[in-house]
C-alpha cells in the first residue's frame, strides 16, 4: 500500500495569533496547503505566504460549508485533511506518514477550556477527495455522511488540540455574536436535530438556557440515535442545573447513565447535583463509580470531557474528603489525581487547601515536589493560577524565580508585602487595570482607608450609585447599618475578608467586622475564618438573624464551627434548630450523625427514618436499614461524614 498524498485545506480570517502555529505543527506531512482568506484584515495573510502560494480570496456569505467547498475545489491530494487555524497537531502527527485505505477518518479534537481542562470530541477531518463529499451546514459544517452511508471509515490516531473555545479568545473574536445570527438562520431553513442541536449549544453559552432547554429537547426527540444524542443529554442537565432544576436535572442524569454505562461522563454529573444537594454519601459513590469505568471507554465516544473517569473524579473525592474532615483520604485521591492531571490548576488549589500553613521556600519546595517548575511557562502559569486565587504563595513563587509579571500583579504583591504606598503608586499608573482588579483595589483601600484609587477606576467597575457609597463608608471607617446586599456585594465582602485573613492583618480584620452588624455579613466573616482554621473567632463573630432564611446558613455554619471544636452537645442543638428551618438531606444527615455520637439511637432512627422518605431519594439510604448504617458508621472515622 502505498502513501498516500495529503491536501491540507483551510479557511481563514484574522488568525495571526496562530497560523503559524497550526502551519508550523503539519510542515512536511503534507503534499500541499490550501487557504482561503474570507477578509483578513490583520497579518494572516503574510504568515500564509511563507508557507504556500496557494491561497485563495472568497466573500463570505455566513455559510461556512460555501467557504470550505470553495476550498476543496483546489485540492489535488489524494486525501483531505480539514484544520481551523486555532488548532494544531498535538499528538500523533506520524500516523499521518502512514497508508490511508478508508474513505474518511475520524479525528479526535481536543478543545482547551483553560487552566488544564479539555474537552474530546470526534469527527470527519481526514477523507478522500472525491467530489461526491462535501460539506454541508452553514455552522458546525460536517461531510454529509448520510448520503454515503456504503462509505467505509476508521478512526485515526492523530489528535488535533484546539484553543479557540477559551473564553478570551471566544470574546476577542466575537464568535458569540456571528455564531447566533448563523444558525438562527440555518434553523429557518433547515429544522434538523443537527441545527436545533447547535442553537440549543449557542443558546446555552450566551446564558439563555430556558431557550437552550426547548430546542436542546427538539434535537433530543429527533436526533436521539444519532451519535452525538449523549451531548445533547449532556447539554439539557447542563440548563436545567442553570435553571436551578435539580430534581429534574437528577432524573435526566440517572436515565442517561443507565443509558451509557460505560460512560463516566453521566455519573459525574449526576455526582455534581448530588453534591450541589448537599447529598455527599451519594456523590461520593458517584465519583468512585466514575475511576471505576475509567477513562478506556470513552476513547470510542463522539464527545466527552477528559478526566472524567481519572482525575477530575479524583479532584472532586478530594474536595469531598476535604470538606467533610477526612484529611488522609483527600490526600490520597490529591496525590493520586494529580499524577493522571498535572496540567489541571485545579489540583493547585486543592494544593492549598490541603496544606494551608506552607510558606515561603517550604511552600515553593513542596509545591515542586509536586509539579517540577521545568520552564518559564510553567512557572508563569502557576504564577497566573495562584494570582487568580488571591494565594499568597504567589509572592513566594515570584522571589525564588526571574520572571516578568504585569504591572497589575507587581502592585497587588506590594499590598502583600506591605508596601502600601509602593502598590499604590503601581495601580496609580497601570495600563491594564480591569473589572477584575476591583478585588485588588478594595484590599488597598480598605488597608489605606481612602477611596482614591478606587475613585480613579470608578468607570470601570459596574457598582450601582447606593451601593457604591456604601462602599465608601466601609472604606473610610464610617458604621453603615443600612447595607444594599445584593449578589456582588456579598461576593466582594468575601473577597475582602479572605484577602485580609490570608494577609495575618488582624488590626484591618477587626475594623471590617466592626464596620457591620448585619448577620448576613457577619456570616460571610465568620465562614471565611472557619474555613482558614480560627474556628473559636468565627464562633465569637457570627450573630443570629431576625430572618429565618438567614438562620438556616447561620445555625448550620454554627453546628459545624461546634464539632470543629468538639462541643457535641451545642453543636447537636444547632443542628436541630438547623433542620427545623430547612429540612434538608444534608442538615439530616448531620443531625443523624450527631444523635448517634451522642448514643441518642432513638433519635436518630427517627431522623434515619424522615431522610429515607426525602426527594429527591438517597440511594446510598434506600437498601439499608438503621443498624446496619450505624454499623457502617461506627467502622468509619466519624469525621469522614
Amino acid at each position: 500500500m502505498t502513501k498516500p498524498t495529503i491536501s491540507l485545506c483551510m479557511i481563514v480570517k484574522n488568525e495571526e495569533r496562530c497560523l503559524e502555529r497550526c502551519l508550523e505543527s503539519i510542515k512536511g506531512v503534507v503534499s500541499e496547503i490550501i487557504i482561503v482568506d474570507t477578509g483578513s484584515t490583520d497579518h494572516t495573510v503574510e504568515i500564509a505566504r511563507k508557507y504556500t502560494d496557494k491561497i485563495y480570496y472568497f466573500e463570505w456569505t455566513n455559510n461556512f460549508a460555501e467557504a470550505r467547498n470553495f476550498g476543496l475545489n483546489y485540492a489535488t491530494g489524494d486525501y483531505i485533511l480539514h484544520l481551523d487555524a486555532d488548532e494544531y497537531i498535538g499528538k500523533g502527527i506520524e500516523y499521518l506518514s502512514e497508508p490511508l485505505d478508508k474513505d474518511y477518518y475520524f479525528v479526535r479534537i481536543r478543545n482547551e477550556l483553560g487552566f488544564g481542562t479539555a474537552e474530546m470530541h470526534q469527527f470527519v477531518r481526514l477523507f478522500r477527495n472525491d467530489p461526491q463529499l462535501r460539506y454541508v451546514g452553514a455552522l458546525h459544517e460536517q461531510i454529509d455522511l448520510l448520503k454515503h452511508k456504503n462509505l467505509q471509515f476508521g478512526l485515526h490516531d492523530s489528535i488535533i488540540y484546539h484553543d479557540g473555545y477559551l473564553e478570551n479568545v471566544v470574546k476577542e473574536k466575537h464568535k458569540n455574536d456571528r455564531n447566533m445570527k448563523i444558525i438562527q438562520a440555518e434553523v429557518q431553513k433547515h429544522p434538523n436535530a443537527f441545527n436545533y442541536f447547535n442553537l440549543g449549544v449557542q443558546y446555552s453559552l450566551e446564558g439563555m438556557h430556558e431557550k437552550a432547554l426547548g430546542v436542546l429537547k427538539k434535537a433530543y426527540s429527533m436526533g436521539q440515535h444519532l451519535s452525538y444524542a449523549q451531548r445533547i443529554l449532556t447539554f439539557i442537565i447542563k440548563s436545567l442545573m442553570e435553571l436551578n432544576r435539580y430534581p429534574e436535572a437528577l432524573q435526566v442524569g440517572q436515565d442517561s447513565a443507565l443509558l451509557y454505562s460505560n460512560s463516566a461522563d453521566f455519573q459525574y454529573r449526576v455526582g455534581l447535583i448530588y453534591e450541589h444537594l448537599r447529598y455527599e454519601k451519594d456523590a461520593e459513590q458517584c465519583f468512585q463509580k466514575c475511576l471505576e469505568i475509567g477513562e478506556e471507554s470513552s476513547r470510542t465516544e463522539f464527545n466527552h470531557y477528559e478526566g472524567l473517569g481519572s482525575y477530575l473524579a479524583h479532584g472532586k473525592l478530594t474536595e469531598l474528603y476535604l470538606r467533610n474532615g477526612n484529611i488522609e483520604l483527600a490526600k490520597k485521591h490529591f496525590f493520586l489525581g494529580v499524577k493522571e492531571g498535572p496540567d489541571l490548576m485545579f489540583f493547585t488549589k486543592l494544593f492549598t487547601d490541603l496544606f494551608p500553613h506552607l510558606k515561603g521556600k517550604e511552600f515553593v519546595d513542596a509545591l515542586m515536589k509536586i509539579w517540577p517548575l521545568d520552564s518559564v511557562k510553567r512557572i508563569e502559569q502557576f504564577v497566573i493560577y495562584l494570582y487568580s486565587i488571591r494565594h499568597p504563595g504567589t509572592l513566594d513563587l515570584i522571589n525564588c524565580y526571574d520572571i516578568d509579571i504585569p504591572q497589575e500583579v507587581q502592585a497587588w504583591l506590594g499590598t502583600l508585602e506591605g508596601d502600601l504606598s509602593k502598590s499604590e503608586e503601581l495601580w496609580s499608573h497601570a495600563q491594564g487595570v480591569q473589572e477584575y482588579h476591583f478585588r485588588d483595589l478594595l484590599l488597598l483601600s480598605f488597608l489605606q482607608k481612602k477611596m482614591t484609587l478606587l475613585k480613579q477606576y470608578k468607570h470601570l467597575f459596574n457598582i450601582r450609585g447606593k451601593e457604591w457609597k456604601w462602599w465608601e463608608g466601609i472604606v473610610v471607617g464610617a458604621k453603615l447599618n443600612d447595607a444594599p446586599i445584593s449578589k456582588e456585594l456579598k461576593t466582594h465582602w468575601g473577597n475582602l475578608c479572605e484577602d485580609i485573613i490570608r494577609l495575618n492583618h488582624f488590626v484591618a480584620l477587626e475594623d471590617l467586622i466592626n464596620s457591620s452588624n448585619h448577620p448576613g455579613l457577619r456570616y460571610i466573616i465568620a465562614e471565611k475564618l472557619f474555613r482558614q482554621g480560627f474556628a473559636e473567632v468565627a464562633l465569637d463573630v457570627i450573630i443570629e438573624s431576625t430572618f429565618k432564611e438567614d438562620n438556616k446558613q447561620i445555625y448550620a455554619l454554627v453546628r459545624s464551627i461546634l464539632i470543629k471544636m468538639g462541643q457535641i452537645g451545642d453543636a447537636t442543638y444547632y443542628a436541630l434548630q438547623a433542620y427545623e428551618l430547612d429540612r434538608s438531606f444534608s442538615n439530616g444527615y448531620e443531625l443523624l450523625k450527631l444523635y448517634v455520637d451522642l448514643k441518642d439511637h432513638e433519635q436518630a432512627e427517627q431522623i434515619f427514618s424522615e431522610l429515607k422518605k426525602l426527594k429527591p431519594a438517597s440511594p446510598s439510604l434506600q437498601d439499608i436499614n438503621f443498624s446496619e448504617w450505624v454499623s457502617q458508621y461506627y467502622v468509619k472515622d466519624n469525621r469522614a461524614y
